[in-house]
C-alpha cells in the first residue's frame, strides 16, 4: 500500500473533531483550533498580519472638544453656533462664564481648540496632541441609520446589509490563536460565517488572567490534562503536513505556520500575568491620572474659575435632569476619587494582546471617567442634561486622558513595527444634536451626525472628510451645525455605515461586507488616502 496522503481538509477534519475532547470550559481553547483551520483555509501562500482594534465609547459624548472638527478647511461662514456647542470657554471679569468654539490648525486643518494642547507622557514629560493626527482619517456625517444606543452599536459591527463583521473577516484570514477579543462592549458582534467566535471578557479587572487561563501553568491536573491533549493534537496535524508537498499544496505553509504558532503559545511562559497586568495598567492609569489632575493644565478651559457666581438658573449649568451645578468652580468636581481605571484596563489589556500577537481583532470600551463631585458618581457620556459649561470641562479632561493612552498605544506599535498594519477604529453610537426640551437645553441622539475617526500607520497624513449641513427641528429654536451629514458630490451622497466599512475593510486588505456603498480611500503605494476632499459645511 503506498504511503497514505491527507487532504488538507482531511487534517482541518481530523483536528476539529479531536477538539471535541477539550473540556467545554476552555473557549479560549476550541476558538484557537476553530481559527487555526478556518484562517488557514483563507491564508493560503499570503501572510496576514492585520489587527482591528476598536475603541468604542458607549454612550456616545458629544465629539465637537475633540475629533468631531465642524470646519476643518477653515471656512466660518455657514457656521450655525449654539452656545451649546463649544470647544473652550469664553471669559468674564477673571473667570470662565461662556462658551466659544475656537480652532487650532494643526497639520494643515483647523481642528477643535484641544488639539493645541500638550498630552502626558510614559516617559513622565509631555507631547503636542497633534502628534496623533499622523495617520488619521476622521469620516463625518456618518448616517448610522437609527439613534438608540444599542442598535447602533450593533449596527457599527454589523451595517445594515452585511452579513458578516469586519472583524470577522480580519479574524478569518488571520494566524494569530485567538480569533477575536471583546472586552465588554455589548452588542459587538462577530458574525463568521466560517463559525469563528468572539473570546468576551466582561470582567477587566482581571481579565487578562482569564483570557490566559488556558496557557498558564496552574497548580492542578486540568491544566496539564489539557495542555497535554491539545499540544499532542498540534504536533500530531502538523507532523502529518510535514509529509506534504509545499510546491503542489502552497496552503499548508499557511497551515503549518498557524499551527506551530499555536504550538508556541502553549508551550510559552507568560511569566506572572498578575505582575505584568499590573504594570500595563498602572502604566495607563498614570496617563490618565496625570491627564485629570489640578496640576496639568488645559489653556482656555482649566486655567480660570468656571461658572458664574451665586444663583444659576442657566440650563447650561445643569449637572443632572434633576439639578444645577452648585460649586462656585466647576472645577471643583474633579477629587482625588475621580478615575479611569476601566479604561486604563482595557488598555493594558489590548496592548498585550496585541504585541503578543494572541489576536487579530480586539473591541474594549474606551470608559467614561468616574466618581465625579456633583454628578452622583453616575456621569456617563449619555449627555442629556449635562450643562454646556460642565460638559466643555469633563470632556477636556477625558479627551486629554484618551489621547495620553493613544498616543502611548501608537507609540508601542510603531517601536514595535506594528502600526502599519494596524487601523485603530475610535467609534461611538452616534452624534449628538442640543435642542429644547422642556423650556430647558438638552443634548439628543443624532443618528445622522455620527462621526468615526480611524488611526492607522497605513494612512498617509491627516484628513477631515464629509460635508455637514445645519439642521432644524421641531424640539429647536434655531438652525446649528452639529455634524450632520451633508451631500458629497453625485458618487457618494450623503454618507452611511456601508462607506465606513468599505473604507475600513479596503485599508485592512479583506473583503467588503457591502456592495451597496464605495470607499472612501484609495491606495497609493503602501498608503491610503481619502478620495474626497477637506469636509466643509454645505447647504441642507
Amino acid at each position: 500500500m503506498g504511503k497514505r496522503k491527507y487532504s488538507r481538509r482531511s487534517v482541518l477534519k481530523t483536528s476539529l473533531s479531536s477538539s471535541l475532547a477539550i473540556p467545554k470550559s476552555s473557549a479560549v481553547v476550541s476558538s484557537i483550533l476553530t481559527s487555526i483551520a478556518t484562517s488557514s483555509m483563507a491564508q493560503g501562500q499570503n501572510q496576514f498580519n492585520k489587527k482591528l482594534i476598536t475603541m468604542f465609547q458607549a454612550g456616545a459624548p458629544p465629539r465637537w472638544m475633540f475629533d468631531l472638527a465642524l470646519t476643518p478647511d477653515g471656512d466660518t461662514s455657514k457656521l450655525l453656533r449654539s452656545r451649546w456647542i463649544g470647544s473652550r470657554y469664553e471669559q468674564s471679569g477673571g473667570r470662565y462664564t461662556g462658551t466659544v468654539y475656537a480652532t487650532t490648525l494643526q497639520n494643515g486643518l483647523h481642528m477643535p481648540w484641544i488639539w493645541s494642547t500638550n498630552i502626558p507622557t510614559s516617559n513622565g514629560g509631555v507631547a503636542p496632541m497633534s502628534n496623533l493626527m499622523d495617520g488619521m482619517l476622521s469620516i463625518r456625517g456618518v448616517d448610522t441609520g437609527n439613534s438608540g444606543h444599542f442598535p447602533s452599536r450593533a449596527l457599527h459591527f454589523l451595517p445594515i446589509g452585511t452579513s458578516k463583521s469586519i472583524a470577522a473577516l480580519t479574524a478569518e484570514k488571520s494566524s494569530a490563536p485567538i480569533s477575536s477579543v471583546n472586552l465588554g462592549v455589548d452588542s459587538h458582534s462577530l458574525k463568521s460565517p466560517k463559525n469563528l467566535s468572539a473570546t468576551t471578557i466582561k470582567n477587566l479587572d482581571n481579565g487578562l488572567v482569564e483570557l490566559m487561563s488556558s496557557f498558564r501553568e496552574i497548580q492542578n491536573n486540568s491544566y496539564q490534562n489539557e495542555k497535554s491533549k491539545v499540544s499532542s493534537l498540534l504536533d500530531s496535524a502538523l507532523n502529518m503536513l510535514n509529509g506534504q508537498s509545499e510546491t503542489l499544496n502552497p496552503s499548508t505553509i499557511a497551515l503549518k505556520q498557524n499551527m506551530t504558532n499555536a504550538i508556541e503559545l502553549f508551550n510559552r511562559d507568560f511569566g506572572d500575568l498578575e505582575s505584568v497586568f499590573g504594570q500595563l495598567f498602572l502604566k495607563y492609569k498614570n496617563l490618565i491620572d496625570r491627564s485629570i489632575n489640578p496640576s496639568h493644565i488645559i489653556p482656555g478651559v482649566t486655567d480660570l474659575p468656571i461658572g458664574t457666581t451665586g444663583s444659576r438658573s442657566d440650563s447650561i449649568y445643569r449637572s443632572t435632569s434633576s439639578g444645577q451645578m452648585t460649586k462656585d468652580d466647576i472645577r471643583d468636581i474633579y477629587v482625588p476619587a475621580v478615575n479611569g481605571d476601566k479604561m486604563a484596563r482595557g488598555f493594558a489589556i489590548t496592548e498585550f494582546i496585541i504585541l503578543n500577537n494572541l489576536s487579530s481583532s480586539v473591541s474594549f470600551l474606551a470608559h467614561h471617567l468616574e466618581r465625579l463631585s456633583g454628578f452622583n458618581n453616575s456621569y456617563d457620556f449619555d449627555e442629556h442634561y449635562v450643562g454646556a459649561m460642565s460638559s466643555i470641562f469633563i470632556n477636556a479632561r477625558y479627551n486629554t486622558a484618551l489621547a495620553a493612552c493613544m498616543y502611548e498605544f501608537i507609540s508601542q506599535l510603531k517601536a514595535n513595527n506594528m502600526y502599519q498594519d494596524c487601523v485603530i477604529d475610535l467609534a461611538g453610537e452616534f452624534g449628538r444634536i442640543p435642542m429644547i426640551q422642556n423650556g430647558s437645553w438638552e443634548t439628543e441622539h443624532a443618528g445622522g451626525a455620527n462621526m468615526i475617526n480611524l488611526f492607522s500607520g497605513a494612512i498617509q497624513g491627516s484628513h477631515v472628510i464629509g460635508n455637514i449641513t445645519a439642521v432644524s427641528g421641531s424640539r429647536m429654536n434655531q438652525n446649528l451645525t452639529c455634524g450632520y451629514g451633508g451631500d458629497n458630490g453625485p458618487e457618494f451622497g450623503k454618507l452611511g455605515l456601508g462607506h465606513f466599512a468599505h473604507t475600513l475593510s479596503h485599508i485592512l486588505g479583506v473583503q467588503s461586507p457591502v456592495t451597496s456603498a464605495k470607499t472612501l480611500v484609495r491606495q497609493e503605494g503602501t498608503k491610503f488616502v481619502p478620495l474626497l476632499p477637506t469636509g466643509t459645511i454645505v447647504d441642507a
